[in-house]
């Protein structure tokens, strides 16, 4: 598997993106790759994921995250 992170903010909050790639699964299951978006508030780590289906919908998804 192959990990590349990177910053990412989401609703102001500092975020991390760890994107994640198997080669070897993506042989039988073309559309696998893993995003994780990892960041803090109040005490609290918060995780958004894609569930390994590479798709568009999921950019929508965390920008459209927020806390109270």
């Amino acid at each position: 598997s192959l990990v590349s992170e990177s910053p990412l903010p989401v609703n102001g909050l500092d975020g991390t993106l760890l994107s994640i790639t198997n080669d070897e699964l993506k042989k039988s299951i073309p559309n696998w790759e893993l995003n994780m978006i990892i960041f803090e508030k109040d005490s609290k780590t918060y995780v958004l994921s894609n569930g390994a289906i590479k798709s568009e919908n999921f950019e929508k998804f965390y920008k459209s995250f927020r806390l109270k």
